[in-house]
């Protein structure tokens, strides 16, 4: 009986297909968007925090850089990751309980979830922007070292690091999307499994 109780509630009834891409189009969009600008302006001060060290102490720490972007990024991104899922869930509720009385859209038992459901996430896959930090690290780097052999001021080294070491509008839309993507893609799973 409570597979078909299961069975029941999933039912939807006729689907226009044009729609429901648009939707689903729409939803990814907002997603993508937010989380970009968020990954942009991130790296944009970690990079500009590491021209400004170095610019005053005349040091540049690659592991402590390397272990601080990564850091902000996983915390930035479980936060996005926690949307995500929140987003999935609560669309899908809302569009398999349409004939049913809408009390609330969020299913108490769902809601405590999203935390162990967001750590099998990062268990599971290397995420995208993994290298990403180890990347601008090593870019860093070689902007010192050339600097240094072109007998560059501590001032101008440290504006060639923020001229030259900035994560394009390209990477950073390439990682919304794939990471807004994969984690739609998990939420949705997980959803329709349990």
């Amino acid at each position: 009986m409570l597979a078909v109780k299961r069975f029941l509630n999933l039912r939807r009834g006729r689907i226009n297909v044009r729609k429901e891409v648009n939707k689903q189009l729409r939803i990814q969009k907002r997603l993508q968007n937010d989380i970009f600008k968020k990954l942009q302006t991130l790296y944009r001060t970690q990079i500009k925090k590491a021209s400004n060290q170095y610019k005053t102490t005349q040091d540049f720490e690659p592991v402590f850089f390397v272990r601080e972007t990564t850091a902000l990024t996983e915390t930035v991104m479980r936060q996005h990751y926690k949307k995500v899922f929140s987003v999935v869930y609560n669309d899908n509720e809302e569009t398999y309980d349409r004939g049913r009385k809408q009390e609330e859209v969020f299913v108490f038992g769902r809601s405590v979830e999203f935390e162990g459901l967001i750590d099998d996430y990062f268990r599971t896959r290397t995420p995208y922007f993994s290298n990403v930090p180890n990347q601008v690290a090593i870019s860093i780097q070689n902007q010192i070292q050339e600097g240094r052999s072109n007998n560059l001021t501590l001032d101008q080294i440290s504006r060639n690091i923020t001229a030259t070491n900035k994560i394009g509008r390209s990477r950073s839309a390439l990682i919304a999307r794939t990471e807004t993507h994969n984690a739609a893609s998990f939420a949705n799973h997980q959803y329709h499994k349990t």
